[in-house]
């Protein structure tokens, strides 16, 4: 084992590349149809959107659900959605709500029975698993219009929240302070 092997539950990487596939083209209505074909690599359409809200970022639990968060930038969120392969025979299946709406859900990680997601207008919200009730875990962080990146550490149950976009932090010249 590699530092960069990431430990999932039996199946969840082919199911965590079908659904990327799907967020990267913009799924966001329903689709049927036979499996399709990216960069010439085979994907299989497992489920459809919620609508016109973009998604982003996928945690998958202990069991192999996977949780979808979403780009919404705003109050009128979406909830986070799940995808429970369980349910998956062959067709699309609708993504099911999870928990309540959750602004600017980008960000997303499970750990210790729950998904910690940014709430935009919140903080970081903790919703447990399988029940879906919801608390404000750390009230006022990551609350900011670029997402916050999450990471649970299994060894002690730390979590930890970045500020918000990924990129490099711009220095303001003295001219613009």
């Amino acid at each position: 084992m590699s530092s960069d092997d990431v430990l999932l539950p039996r199946g969840s990487m082919r199911l965590l590349r079908t659904l990327s596939v799907l967020l990267l083209i913009g799924i966001r209505h329903a689709i049927m149809a036979a499996p399709v074909t990216v960069n010439g690599n085979p994907f299989t359409i497992v489920a459809n959107g919620p609508g016109a809200t973009q998604l982003f970022g996928l945690a998958p639990d202990s069991l192999g659900r996977i949780y979808i968060g979403n780009n919404s930038n705003d109050t009128s969120a979406i909830a986070v959605q799940l995808f429970d392969p369980s349910l998956f025979s062959g067709s699309p299946i609708s993504l099911q709500n999870f928990g309540p709406a959750v602004g600017d859900a980008e960000g997303l990680t499970y750990g210790g029975g729950f998904i910690f997601v940014p709430d935009r207008d919140e903080g970081l919200r903790r919703i447990a698993v399988p029940s879906a009730a919801s608390s404000i875990f750390v009230v006022g962080t990551s609350i900011n219009g670029t997402g916050s990146p999450v990471v649970f550490r299994p060894s002690d149950g730390h979590v930890f929240v970045g500020f918000g976009s990924t990129g490099p932090r711009r220095s303001r010249s003295k001219a613009h302070r």
